[in-house]
């Protein structure tokens, strides 16, 4: 059988989650009455198939049911390959007894689990205490009226072994002995798709076949042959019209290909229409959010989108944005993600320059890079880095956007090597010598192991607080804050250049 190399293993990791998650679990249940632990193996057996079915496309069919009693405790002698059919007996059968070895139940937990399920232990310190063992718990479980599961060669067999190398064991026949209970023979061919001390499983459908009963009053020796007679020969025959169905199968590659070229056709089709949808998008929102920032009669550009297939990609040569006090000039923006919802959006810009109506000159940075996303109430600023020289300005956190017009930060700002953007900013008259000294003397509080300054960029209550120092403070009520508009700010080379009329506008907030 073709194994599912894929399947197997995003199912095995799958299957130990699950049996981590159950052991967890199933805990509490060991204190319990036994329905309630009863009812967790039950819960993990089928959750199991499920994985089995939605994942390995790995299915079992019954076949030869009416040979098993109506009612009634019984011996279920079955072929035992794989561990598949250890989790099916919960499936198969209401409640069975499995035959297992008396250490296992010393395993730390794992053994309590196995001794509230009510197994038959047997002891093996000599033959007479396993005989002994075997046929009291034989007998405890034919009066609770539950099934009694035993794997007559004793343990997982390879599907090419023989029974000259694995025989059938004995002690089948002395559980009958002791209860005098029909042996229902079980052939199956779940090692072909669930090997034996293997991480890959293959799909397909496991059949497990109950054969005719064979009643007590047997020899010992006509009883073991018997059901090597009968067990062998049927779980042959499974294996073999496993492997014909597995061929024929083949047969319909081509058929499977087309398909699944159809399938793709379908997804990628519905991805372009998503690619295209949200280009657009782009296009038609790009200006409307830049629309209050821009000098009155000036348009935002309409950014040209590339990329298809892959990411979406837009590109803008120049915007100028204006707001009550400054203007930016940014230079080729960039910026490129894939069109998921949330999917963090990387946007990049070439030189920068910001100017406001107090400073003699304006600011330049070399570049900016930021990876963000939205999820509609939060920007999430993931990584960033305005870079002037060897000046890096990085920017990590969220801001808040229910919060109106101010989005409310909870931030951490890195800036590396400041002095020297401290000097920039003195040698572009933009701060004096004292407020250069200051500044330098507040920000070395801050200072990391690796010499960088980090400081967190925070809100409290209305003020933004750049560590402890405060920045601004917002209006009472945010929603409320006055909107003015933009004073013309290519000619304030100086506070000097500005009318009456524009400082008093700056100095009185009222609208």
């Amino acid at each position: 059988m073709k194994p599912a190399y894929i399947r197997s293993t995003v199912f095995n990791l799958c299957f130990y989650v699950i049996v981590g998650i159950m052991c967890f679990i199933m805990l509490p249940t060991l204190f319990l009455p036994r329905r309630f632990y009863m009812g967790t193996v039950h819960l993990f057996v089928y959750t199991v198939y499920f994985l089995e079915r939605t994942i390995l496309g790995l299915k079992y069919e019954v076949r030869g049911a009416e040979s098993l009693p109506k009612g009634g405790p019984y011996i279920l002698a079955a072929k035992h390959q794989s561990a598949y059919e250890t989790m099916k007996l919960h499936v198969l059968f209401k409640d069975p007894a499995v035959i297992l070895k008396k250490e296992l139940l010393r395993i730390p937990l794992w053994g309590l689990y196995l001794k509230k399920s009510g197994p038959i232990a047997i002891d093996r310190s000599t033959p007479d205490s396993a005989i002994e063992s075997i046929q009291e718990g034989a007998k405890r479980i034919k009066a609770e009226g539950r099934p009694i599961v035993i794997f007559p060669q004793g343990t997982r067999v390879s599907t090419d072994a023989t029974t000259d190398q694995k025989p059938y064991k004995v002690g089948v026949a002395r559980i009958q002995e002791a209860t005098d209970l029909p042996i229902i023979p079980m052939a199956m061919n779940a090692g072909l798709f669930w090997p034996r001390n293997s991480w890959f499983k293959s799909s397909g459908t496991v059949v497990f076949e109950f054969l005719p009963p064979i009643e007590a009053g047997l020899k010992r020796d006509e009883l073991l042959r018997k059901l090597e007679n009968e067990i062998e020969p049927a779980s042959i025959s499974l294996m073999n019209e496993a492997k014909e169905k597995a061929l024929n199968k083949q047969g319909g590659f081509k058929a499977a290909l087309f398909s699944l070229i159809g399938i793709c056709a379908v997804l990628f089709a519905a991805y372009s229409a998503l690619w295209f949808y949200v280009a657009e998008e782009i296009k038609r929102q790009y200006p409307i959010a830049l629309a209050d920032l821009m000098e009155p009669d000036v348009q935002p550009q309409t950014p040209v989108i590339t990329g298809f297939p892959g990411q979406i990609r837009m590109a803008v040569d120049q915007e100028r944005l204006v707001t009550p006090f400054a203007s930016i000039e940014v230079q080729t923006i960039r910026a490129h993600g894939w069109p998921i919802p949330n999917y963090p959006i990387t946007l990049t810009t070439g030189p920068i320059q910001a100017k406001n109506f107090r400073w003699l000159q304006p600011l330049r940075f070399d570049s900016l890079m930021a990876v963000v996303n939205t999820d509609g109430q939060d920007l999430n600023v993931r990584e960033s880095e305005l870079i002037r020289d060897d000046f890096v300005a990085s920017l990590e956190g969220t801001l808040d956007l229910k919060q109106e017009p101010v989005p409310a930060p909870d931030m951490v700002i890195t800036l590396k090597n400041f002095k020297s953007f401290l000097n920039a900013l003195k040698s572009s008259d933009i701060i004096d010598n004292r407020a250069a000294s200051f500044t330098e003397g507040a920000l070395m509080f801050f200072v990391n192991e690796e010499g960088h300054v980090q400081v967190p960029l925070q809100q409290k209550d209305k003020t933004i607080m750049l560590g402890p120092v405060p920045l601004v403070v917002l209006p009472e009520k945010i929603e409320e804050a006055p909107r003015r508009k933009p004073i013309p700010l290519d000619s304030l080379q100086d506070p000097s250049d500005a009318s009456t009329s524009d400082w008093d506008t700056l100095r009185d907030p009222s609208p």
